[in-house]
């Protein structure tokens, strides 16, 4: 596992398009299982080899179209 700081750096970054839990954790703020949540309600999550990864990208356009449902 990486150390905190050099997460939160790669996290800054916009080019990545998919993260591990502990980056996700970071990028959203919430706990590990309420992360784990947001990613499958988004369909965000997926497999390569042994390792969960998630779409950010998809994380990104389901947390959007809550707030605009929120908004309204």
């Amino acid at each position: 596992m990486l150390p905190r700081k050099a997460i939160e750096q790669d996290i800054t970054n916009k080019a990545a398009i998919s993260c591990g839990i502990d980056e996700l954790i970071i990028r959203t703020g919430l706990g590990m299982n309420s992360a784990k949540k947001l990613a499958e309600k988004a369909g965000a999550k997926f497999k390569f080899g042994r390792r969960t990864l998630y779409n950010l990208k998809k994380i990104d356009a389901y947390i959007d179209k809550l707030s605009e449902s929120e908004a309204v």
